[in-house]
């Protein structure tokens, strides 16, 4: 276990970290967009291996690995080894990855960290490369959506965006070809689906229409745009947006069963305004025609009345309303 000297701890406890052999000794650590080549094996508190040993290069910061990795690595030396432990919302989450590694389970890794690298040079990177890079981003967002972490996920897919749809200069794809369009929307349309799970509808609906934007056509991001609507009770457009889903793909059930629901809704809404306007309009009319009752306590037709107190309400709101334009004049004053 992760107990000793050595050991660093974050969260009370949820996130330890203890160290095997220091590595080179820095006064500086390293800091997000750098990156590191990362050697790790995963280990159940049991001691049983369970996946391992892994090698990748690491962009520090970017979820490229499990979050407890991510976090500890800008505190390793290179060089070192460390034995890491997590809780597993730092890990495989309540999910978990299966009968080897059932859901909320903490585990331990030994990691060697082997060297730190520069961040990547955007200036002096080809559009292939940047394709590639916001490929596995995106790739990592889908692992990440899986586990149903998926504010991780939205960070990934930023990421993704990042290298192949940014409007900086230094990043932005020139001419982009169909392959890096399709690309760039299946990104978005992924965070839009990310941002529902959260709710987050105002951030849902401006990723869909980044996607919209770049292919006012593609079926899955009408259809995410339809949900977004939909969840914030504007089922017209849902509607309007399903149709059009529909005609690009007929055959898509998923699509015509979400567009039977959201006629269902408008017809379920249009016939509760109708109930609402006729309440309003009855209300109206019966406050129009209800018999007064004289103070003698005779019951007074409105016709009776229409000469006498009628006016007499009238006359006294006149009076009222010169009492206090004489009070606001004399203030005035």
């Amino acid at each position: 276990r992760v107990e000793g000297p050595n050991e660093a701890s974050v969260g009370s406890g949820s996130l330890k970290k203890k160290v095997l052999s220091p590595g080179k000794s820095v006064d500086e650590r390293h800091g997000q967009g750098e990156r590191c080549r990362l050697e790790w094996t995963t280990f159940l508190m049991d001691g049983t291996r369970v996946e391992g040993p892994n090698e990748a290069l690491v962009t520090l910061g970017d979820c490229d690995v499990m979050q407890a990795l991510d976090m500890c690595c800008p505190l390793m030396n290179e060089g070192e080894r460390a034995l890491i432990e997590a809780e597993s919302r730092f890990t495989y989450g309540e999910k978990g990855r299966g009968s080897d590694i059932p859901g909320n389970t903490r585990l331990q890794f030994e990691v060697h960290l082997k060297e730190f690298l520069p961040g990547l040079d955007v200036a002096v990177m080809t559009s292939e490369e940047k394709v590639s890079e916001g490929t596995d981003k995106k790739k990592r967002g889908n692992e990440l959506f899986s586990l149903d972490q998926f504010s991780l996920a939205i960070h990934s897919y930023k990421r993704a965006i990042h290298w192949v749809d940014n409007e900086d200069t230094k990043h932005k794809i020139s001419s982009p070809s169909q392959e890096v369009k399709d690309l760039q929307v299946v990104c978005y349309t992924n965070l839009a689906q990310a941002y529902l799970k959260l709710d987050q509808l105002p951030d849902a609906l401006e990723s869909c229409d980044k996607a919209l934007a770049i292919n006012p056509e593609n079926t899955k991001a009408l259809f995410r745009a339809a949900k977004v609507h939909s969840a914030r009770g504007d089922f017209s457009e849902s509607v309007k947006l399903l149709q059009k889903a529909l005609a690009k793909d007929p055959t898509n059930k998923t699509v015509s069963q979400d567009l039977q629901a959201a006629r269902a809704k408008v017809s379920k809404q249009t016939e509760a305004e109708k109930e609402m306007y006729k309440r309003m309009v009855s209300s109206g009319t019966s406050n129009s025609t209800s018999v007064s009752e004289s103070p003698s306590g005779q019951e007074q037709s409105p016709d009776k009345n229409k000469g006498g107190w009628t006016w007499l309400l009238v006359g006294a709101g006149a009076i009222a309303a010169a009492a206090v334009v004489a009070g606001i004049a004399l203030q005035g004053h």
